[in-house]
């Protein structure tokens, strides 16, 4: 299975030209992004420190066995960071070498790949086994939880269609941190989660087939022209985008679902970490939608000013659900257009397919996007007086300096 395993990841790598983690992970502290994802980790079995947030939440671990957890977290982080740096290594020799064109080449790097594949499979069965030591006895019988859980962030972390690669239940967990779980929304949780298995069944069953696939057809593949390998992959990505829609389907029937029996102000930020998690289209939404305008970060910083008054507090409380409002009808289509152009083929007449929309189409609703941004932050200025709106950071402050830089210096 890791031979398998190591092959069809190397060969993902190679023809979707992903980068390793270790790129990915820099890419994301360079954005603010938290790091608590999988792209870039193309099986989903790199435990990440938002696993064991959940861990903790699930099995009811004390601040101290939380810490100690973290400890151990860390340790492995960075030996599988170090890996992750060797391998990326490993592949630019590789590259070099031809190592992607010429198939004796490529037979005797495979070794190498099972190598890293069983490297990280111990450091991950030594962090899982090290943190169950750090758990009492009732907390051990809370494990079998934690496991389906992982289960299903390996699983969904392989599917290809947007909206199938998040847990809702981890999520809205996440959501409620040290909140009490609402009994109709707990109900609902025990829905997806029979729903989300059995669709996740489904579509484990083509990971099987594939991984078997690429076992029997590694050499046929490697002798292949760039044209024949990239049809072959084509094939690939539109049987998985076809296999992972069952899982999408469950995922957006229970999205509003659950957000809907969420505390209204839980609601908005759980909608954004599902789409930031499972659509990569939309992945950095919320950071930077208005070229620096962004009205999150005014409300943000509105909310850490403790000298507003509540009368204020009060008419910005409705201006963020007019905010919410349009921002969320404005996701519901970009998001159904997504759909749409995946699910339909990629063929000469739709040159889009898996891809995503029209660039044009995604540029125009970007410019709405952006609009809607400037808009929402004038309707805070109006709010407050210009000695307030002073002492207030951008977007909400007015200023026309511009910072000078030394390149000289």
């Amino acid at each position: 299975m890791n031979r398998c395993r190591a092959m069809l990841a190397a060969v993902v790598w190679a023809m979707l030209l992903v980068q390793p983690a270790v790129a990915q992970d820099d890419f994301d502290e360079d954005m603010d992004v938290a790091v608590d994802h999988d792209v870039g980790d193309w099986d989903g079995t790199r435990l990440r420190k938002a696993d064991i947030d959940s861990m903790a939440r699930v099995v009811g671990m004390t601040p101290e066995q939380h810490a100690a957890a973290s400890d151990l977290y860390m340790a492995y982080e960075t030996a599988m960071q170090s890996a992750a740096r060797k391998l990326a290594e490993f592949q630019q020799s590789l590259g070099e070498q031809g190592g992607h064109d010429d198939p004796e080449v490529w037979k005797k790097s495979q070794p190498v790949f099972e190598k890293y594949n069983d490297h990280v499979q111990k450091l991950r069965e030594t962090l899982i086994e090290d943190l169950k030591l750090t758990l009492t006895p009732d907390q051990v019988g809370q494990w079998p939880k934690v496991e389906r859980r992982l289960k299903r962030k390996e699983s969904m972390s392989q599917l290809m269609a947007s909206g199938a690669r998040a847990d809702l239940i981890a999520l809205a967990e996440k959501a409620m941190a040290g909140q009490e779980m609402p009994q109709e929304l707990a109900q609902t949780l025990d829905d997806y989660e029979r729903e989300i298995d059995r669709a996740l069944s489904s579509a484990g069953n083509w990971r099987e087939e594939q991984e078997a696939m690429w076992r029997d057809r590694a050499q046929e593949f490697m002798s292949m022209s760039m044209e024949e390998r990239m049809e072959m992959t084509r094939k690939f990505m539109e049987e998985g985008m076809k296999r992972s829609r069952g899982v999408r389907d469950v995922n957006m029937r229970f999205l509003k679902r659950i957000s809907e029996q969420l505390p209204e102000d839980k609601r908005m930020g759980f909608e954004d970490e599902f789409y930031r998690r499972s659509f990569w289209a939309l992945a950095h939404e919320n950071y930077s939608p208005g070229g620096g305008q962004s009205a999150v970060r005014a409300f943000d910083a509105i909310a850490k000013a403790d000298w507003v008054s509540d009368a204020k507090r009060g008419k910005v409380r409705e201006v963020r659900r007019q905010y919410d409002g349009e921002r969320r009808a404005m996701r519901e289509k970009q998001v159904a257009a997504l759909i749409a152009a995946e699910d339909k083929p990629r063929t000469d007449a739709n040159p889009y397919g898996m891809a995503g929309m029209d660039p044009q189409e995604m540029a125009q609703t970007w410019e709405r996007r952006r609009e809607m941004e400037r808009k929402t932050i004038d309707r805070l200025r109006e709010i407050f007086t210009d000695e307030e709106l002073a002492k207030l950071p951008p977007p909400l402050k007015r200023t026309t300096e511009i910072k000078d830089v030394d390149f000289d210096d």
